[in-house]
């Protein structure tokens, strides 16, 4: 599926039209209607406007759904995105406060093991997750 197939999807799943989800990222119809038919790619700033409304940006990128069962990869997202910024030429001061803040996200991501834990925890009954959270508190007051 192209990267325009998963707009309109993404688009569709959050009940928006056209013209609305363009709105959320600042541009027009026109633009909306050929990002879905693959003449153009949406850029940096209208995915972060898209993720910020619940846009699954990540599928829209690389197919795949960010959840916590595959951990996101952030370095295919990053070079996306440092993709788009080179071909917008010169930075503009927006434009390097985004990547900025990208990369604070990417640096704060959790690590494949946070995620693996996490999802080991999903799988337990309460009396199991008590024993966890127990166990833990006792090994972090071991390393105060």
């Amino acid at each position: 599926m192209a990267i325009g197939e998963r707009i309109k999807e993404e688009r569709q799943r959050l009940e928006l039209s056209q013209e609305a989800f363009a709105k959320v990222g600042g541009a027009s119809k026109r633009s909306q209607i050929d990002w879905e038919q693959n003449k153009y790619r949406p850029d940096a700033d209208v995915l972060a406007s898209w993720a910020a409304a619940g846009a699954d940006v990540f599928y829209i990128i690389m197919g795949t759904r960010a959840s916590l069962a595959s951990p996101i990869d952030w370095v295919s997202i990053a070079a996306y995105l440092s993709d788009q910024l080179k071909a917008a030429g010169s930075e503009s001061d927006n434009q390097k406060m985004r990547a900025a803040a990208f990369k604070s996200l990417v640096a704060t991501a959790p690590s494949a093991e946070e995620v693996r834990l996490l999802m080991n925890w999903r799988r337990c009954d309460e009396d199991e997750r008590e024993m966890l959270l127990r166990l833990a508190h006792k090994f972090a007051d071991t390393h105060k």
